[in-house]
């Protein structure tokens, strides 16, 4: 006894996996242009939402062949729609599966782009600790100003800035100066 490919794919159901298969390559390939030619307009969603209708269409089409390659005719009945949906339902989640857990060379980064990307990170982080420097050195430099001012303020005063009792009893009075009083 001997089992031809055709009767183990009707016995076995394999009609409708054969078919999801051929509607997700026949989806991937149809895309490609409709996405390059969206790209190209100014709203480009105006056509690729119209992508997701594919694995139906092109479903029923696929399962019209094979219909007819089988039986020689072509007839809608209950099991033509089951299958066309089957398969179209299929393509769907095989497509879903590859596109999840499958990454795509587009999304996966080239060594020289992650070269470039470090490159840009290193400078920007060199841009930010100059600028935190340079910041802590005005903010030094003002604080030594003041410091000296402080002191010359208090040598005008009569009070030597040296004498650690001079300074400690300064410590507890805060002096308000205007602009007029410098």
């Amino acid at each position: 006894m001997e089992i031809t490919f055709t009767e183990l794919v009707q016995n076995y159901g394999l009609d409708s996996v054969l078919i999801a298969l051929a509607v997700c390559i026949l989806t991937g390939l149809v895309k490609m242009p409709i996405k390059s030619l969206a790209a190209k307009t100014k709203d480009s969603s105006k056509y690729t939402k119209y992508i997701t209708f594919l694995p139906l269409l092109l479903g029923f089409g696929v399962t019209a062949l094979y219909e007819y390659i089988m039986t020689k005719t072509v007839s809608f009945t209950g099991e033509f729609i089951t299958l066309w949906l089957t398969s179209s339902s299929l393509s769907l989640a095989i497509y879903a599966f590859i596109e999840k857990f499958i990454p795509s060379k587009k999304k996966i980064l080239s060594a020289e782009e992650i070269r470039k990307n470090e490159e840009m990170i290193d400078s920007i982080k060199s841009i930010l600790t100059a600028d935190k420097i340079s910041e802590e050195a005005e903010e030094s430099t003002a604080i030594a100003s003041e410091v000296n001012e402080e002191k010359q303020d208090l040598e005008a005063a009569g009070i030597n800035a040296t004498e650690p009792q001079a300074t400690e009893s300064m410590q507890g009075k805060i002096i308000l100066r205007g602009r007029k009083n410098v």
